[in-house]
């Protein structure tokens, strides 16, 4: 992906001064958070999970937005072989460093088959020139480009600086926030906190926000810079965006800028128009260099409890989907309180209420308790949640002071206080928790049920996630309860065809339940209904990313411990066999190969190396593997990762 293999004028002068971060430095935990901003109007169709035919556009994403974001991290030294990222680096005095042999670093990679981006491990070897100063000079941005609040531990604080102006695989960016005298910061303020003009090449601002490229560096800190890793040597930090400042994000071949078939040359095809029938700015000579494709894994979606009857996701965040939901069960409850389905005139729980106290003997608070709880549980509620409703609703008409006519046993509603209660059998007293306090609840039971639709997302609402697989809630489908369902999917096609007078079969709400496609065997469909389960179509997009990249070192010795056992300067299976053996004791090492074998520094060579060393090996391959399973025999020795069964 890298493009360029050259120097930038903020690290020209990095081969004449001593660095001041000299020496060998082995990864020890890491945080990335990338980005992903469309270079073409993107729509993200769904498909319905059962071979029926039915597509549908969820959202249509402009030029420029936003369309993802990948948290690779916080990984710390005790997990970090889960991200396969093992990086052994040293930087030279003279202003040079290397990534050595054995090293792989976190990154993503696109699977164009399914076209999914995930994260991935690497390997890596590296030439780089860079510049560092220690001096805590440099102020640390606290939002990236985007606006987005920064992962930095250092936000708002001045640190060291750090630049790279060579490297073939790595981001390039500007030591500290050099890159604010480029214009390319968002925001800049002079030393006393005035606003200063950071949009003009050559500013004199102090300080900046929301840089493109910034670097920054500390030694000697007393901070935990990654999550649960402790206090480490060294802290890197480092922001970029895919273009010249970085040299990423361009085409593997600098003379072909249509490997991704987006440029100039492809203006007047299909995947180069946008809806308007204008050309794609990713098909125009200004950006048909890059080529960074993102495979979009699924959709944010709300995670739901499954016993809720909604199935496990329904695409957009809680904090859209939540709302609605709420809105849905306060409305389902309101409606039980207040029907009446025999038609006498009262809601049926207050007849189900006088029912109860009838039949079983029961005290009026008992059977309004137990009316309540039942019509609360027809509504999909759990025992306990019903209780603490009832419990709730009690306290409501209890809490509640009418005026009431002891002779007449009636309430004088007009009376709102008790100076207004002055008739001769009149008194100003709390509603009593029977049926007919209960009749009066089924007539102010929004507040009730507003603590009822509260109730119900706290028990079935679990979080945000990522998926492919969901079903779709949306207003505009409020004619079927919301959900899209089989009569919403069928009702314009035959309203189309047939006229709407003729497809009120298609009008019935039926997102009380998913749809079982098992309706369809018999050839007759009349008896289909319900939530149309939906996946989302394979979608690669081309994208400018946006990175933000965390990282602790601690310095080692002039040992690599970089698992190059044989000491061939290359790191694969070999090293993995001569490891084994040594710990077997068949194979006695050397100081230079122990220490090179003892890859997690704790000056023991034994099965955690091993499994180290694997690790690196495969890239994270066997994240999965619970163990790593070591047979002797005869001095022929065999090695086999054990899944998690």
């Amino acid at each position: 992906m890298k493009r360029f293999i050259s120097l930038i004028v903020v690290g020209c002068f990095g081969l004449m001064m001593a660095q001041d971060v000299a020496g060998t430095y082995k990864l020890t935990g890491t945080n990335v958070r990338y980005t992903s901003l469309l270079r073409q109007t993107s729509t993200v169709y769904a498909s319905d999970a059962y071979g029926l035919g039915i597509t549908i556009p969820l959202a249509t994403f402009p030029i420029n937005a936003p369309a993802g974001q990948l948290i690779n991290g916080p990984f710390n030294e005790a997990n970090l072989h889960y991200s396969g990222a093992f990086l052994n680096v040293t930087f030279l005095e003279d202003g040079t460093g290397t990534i050595n042999e054995g090293s792989y670093y976190p990154t993503l990679s696109l699977d164009e088959e399914t076209c999914v981006t995930a994260g991935a491990a690497l390997p890596i070897t590296d030439e780089l020139v860079y510049t560092s100063n220690l001096t805590p000079s440099n102020y640390v941005q606290t939002t990236t480009m985007l606006g987005i609040p920064s992962l930095s531990p250092f936000a708002g604080q001045f640190i060291g600086g750090i630049s790279l102006s060579q490297s073939s695989e790595l981001d390039f960016f500007t030591f500290g926030q050099s890159a604010g005298a480029y214009g390319a910061c968002a925001a800049g303020y002079y030393a006393d906190g005035s606003q200063c003009d950071a949009s003009a090449p050559g500013n004199d601002c102090a300080i900046y926000e929301a840089c493109a490229s910034a670097g920054y560096i500390s030694k000697d800190h007393d901070i935990e810079t990654v999550e649960n890793n402790g206090v480490r040597d060294m802290y890197v930090e480092w922001h970029a965006i895919d273009g010249p400042l970085s040299q990423s994000g361009y085409g593997d071949d600098v003379t072909d800028p249509c490997e991704d078939g987006l440029c100039v040359a492809t203006a007047g095809e299909a995947q180069c128009q946008e809806a308007d029938g204008s050309v794609s700015p990713a098909c125009t000579e200004g950006l048909e260099a890059y080529d960074r494709i993102l495979g979009v894994p699924g959709l944010p979606s709300t995670i739901m409890n499954p016993d809720c009857g909604y199935g496990e996701f329904i695409v957009g965040g809680s904090d859209q989907v939540g709302p609605g939901l709420a809105a849905g069960v306060q409305a389902a409850c309101e409606s039980g309180m207040q029907g009446d389905a025999n038609g006498n005139g009262y809601p049926d729980v207050f007849d189900g209420c006088q029912a109860i106290e009838a039949g079983y003997g029961v005290d009026g608070g008992t059977a309004a308790t137990m009316a309540f709880t039942a019509a609360c549980q027809a509504l999909g509620f759990d025992e306990a949640t019903c209780a603490g409703l009832a419990a709730l609703a009690q306290a409501a008409v209890e809490s509640t002071m009418i005026c009431y006519d002891f002779y007449t046993h009636e309430v004088n509603y007009a009376a709102t206080s008790e100076e207004e209660c002055v008739g001769a059998t009149e008194i100003w007293t709390n509603v009593t928790w029977d049926c007919y306090g209960l009749l009066g609840l089924t007539a102010q039971s929004a507040e009730l049920c507003g603590a009822a639709a509260g109730a119900w997302l706290d028990q079935c609402v679990l979080g945000d996630g990522l998926s492919g697989t969901f079903n779709v809630l949306n207003p505009d489908l409020a004619p079927w309860g919301g959900f899209f369902t089989w009569n919403a999917a069928n009702y314009p096609g035959c309203a189309a065809n047939y006229g709407p007078a003729n497809c009120t079969q298609f009008l019935v709400p039926d997102s009380d339940h998913q749809f079982d496609p098992a309706c369809l065997a018999d050839g007759d469909p009349s008896d289909c209904a319900g939530r149309i389960l939906m996946e989302m179509d394979p979608l690669c997009v081309p994208e400018l990313q946006v990175r933000e990249v965390h990282i602790d070192f601690d310095e080692i010795d002039d040992c690599a411990a970089n698992g190059d056992v044989t000491l061939d300067d290359v790191v694969n299976i070999l090293d993995v066999v001569n490891l084994v053996q040594a710990i077997l004791g068949n194979n006695p090492l050397d100081d230079n190969q122990i220490c090179n074998a003892d890859i997690n520094s704790d000056g023991i060579i034994n099965i955690l190396d091993v499994v180290a060393l694997v690790q690196a090996i495969l890239g994270g391959r066997i994240k999965d593997a619970s163990r790593i399973k070591i047979v002797n025999n005869n001095n022929s020795v065999t090695i086999k990762a054990v899944e998690r069964g």
